[in-house]
C-alpha cells in the first residue's frame, strides 16, 4: 500500500466518521426534541391541574362565602323582624293607652260639666238665697234692695 491510497483510505474513513457524527448527532437532537415536548406536556398537564385546584378552592371559598353572607342575612331578618314586632307591640300598646286616655278625658269633662252646672246651680240657688236674706233684712230695717 502506498501512501497515497493510506491517505485516501485515512480521508474515507474521516468522512465516513463525520457522516456518522453527523448522524448522531442528528439522531440526538431528535431525541432531546422529543424529551423536551414530552416535558413541555408534562408541565402544561402540572399548570392546568393547578389551575383546576386554584378554580375549586375558589369555588369553595365562594361557597363558604356565601353561606357565611345567608347566615347573616338571616340573622338580620330575624333581628329586623323581632323589632318589627316590638314597635308594633309597642303601637298597640300606645294605642289602648291613648284609647283609656280619651275615657278618662271624657270622663274628666263630664266631672267638669256637672260641677259646673252644679256650681251654676249652687251660684242661682245661692243668689236666691241672699236674695231672700236681704229682703228680709231689708224689711226688717226699712230698706229696699233690690238685686
Amino acid at each position: 500500500m502506498s501512501l497515497q491510497q493510506i491517505v485516501l483510505q485515512f480521508q474515507q474513513q474521516q468522512q465516513l466518521s463525520e457522516v456518522a457524527v453527523k448522524q448522531a448527532v442528528v439522531r440526538r437532537e431528535e431525541e432531546l426534541r422529543v424529551l423536551v415536548m414530552k416535558r413541555e406536556e408534562e408541565v402544561a398537564v402540572a399548570i392546568a391541574k393547578r389551575e383546576e385546584e386554584i378554580m375549586e378552592a375558589v369555588r369553595n371559598r365562594e361557597a363558604e362565602v356565601d353561606a357565611a353572607c345567608l347566615q347573616r342575612e338571616e340573622l338580620i331578618k330575624k333581628e329586623v323582624d323581632a323589632r318589627i314586632q316590638w314597635v308594633l307591640a309597642k303601637e298597640n300598646e300606645l294605642k289602648t293607652e291613648e284609647m283609656r286616655l280619651e275615657e278618662v278625658k271624657k270622663e274628666l269633662e263630664e266631672s267638669v260639666k256637672k260641677m259646673q252646672q252644679q256650681s251654676a246651680t249652687a251660684t242661682t240657688t245661692a243668689k236666691g238665697s241672699l236674695r231672700c236674706l236681704v229682703r228680709v233684712f231689708d224689711c226688717a230695717h226699712g230698706f229696699e234692695i233690690i238685686l
